[in-house]
């Protein structure tokens, strides 16, 4: 899914809840995904959201 701007919506469900590993037990990001993506290019963004299987899911605009 993208914004307007064709950028990727990130996955977040602004309800955060690590794992002893570090993953967001909600969207699925490791913790260097989730404090990369304001900067992360869209194109590793989409194998992020591919990878976390939230494509069609995601509804917070990326910045």
């Amino acid at each position: 899914m993208t914004d307007n701007q064709n950028s990727p919506v990130s996955p977040c469900s602004q309800n955060c809840k690590l794992s002893d590993k570090q993953i967001c037990l909600e969207c699925g990001r490791s913790i260097d995904e989730i404090s990369a993506w304001a900067t992360m290019p869209d194109t590793q963004k989409m194998k992020v959201i591919e990878r976390c299987g939230n494509v069609g899911k995601s509804t917070i605009v990326s910045t």
